[in-house]
């Protein structure tokens, strides 16, 4: 897995290691800055997590915690709200922030990382129904949490910590 190697504006290889990173051939000056995304950890009345299995690369098959890359000029509140619409075909009645995640984020070779801020939901009433982002959204107490088969270490920590809290 790598990093961006190569200067988006004129092509040249990018300097390693300092922030920013430096093209030699133009001066252009490259961020490596996080991905904004969100993620619900959404509880329902028996205190139950809504976890979602991936449809898409990457970790397709994993398990992880409802959520989405926030868009341009998109509040991360926003984006919650359209994320769980976009994927579970559900809206939320009760959000509530709960803690920024530093998470590696690996797609078609080059190693992402996102800033993924955590929310805590509940859902309005109505059927979770999971779109072509996810193949299959299910409920999972404390014990039934599959932890092996989550696709991100850090949503992984973060529900342990969850659950212990409570």
């Amino acid at each position: 897995m790598s990093v961006l190697k190569h200067c988006p504006q004129c092509g040249g290889v990018l300097g390693n290691g300092k922030h920013p990173r430096i093209c030699p051939a133009c001066g252009f000056e490259w961020y490596d800055n996080q991905k904004p995304s969100v993620t619900l950890v959404i509880e329902n009345n028996a205190g139950e997590v809504l976890l979602v299995k991936r449809n898409r690369d990457p970790h397709k098959g994993k398990w992880v915690t409802p959520g989405g890359f926030v868009e341009f000029r998109e509040t991360a509140e926003a984006a919650a709200r359209r994320e769980i619409r976009e994927e579970l075909g559900v809206k939320l009645s009760s959000l509530r922030y709960l803690a920024t995640l530093s998470t590696p984020y690996p797609y078609r070779g080059v190693a992402y990382r996102l800033l993924e801020i955590v929310f805590q939901a509940r859902l309005k009433k109505g059927k979770v129904k999971p779109t072509d982002d996810a193949a299959d959204a299910r409920w999972f107490g404390a014990k039934t949490v599959p932890y092996a088969r989550m696709a991100f270490s850090t949503q992984r920590r973060f529900l342990r910590s969850y659950f212990r809290a409570r």
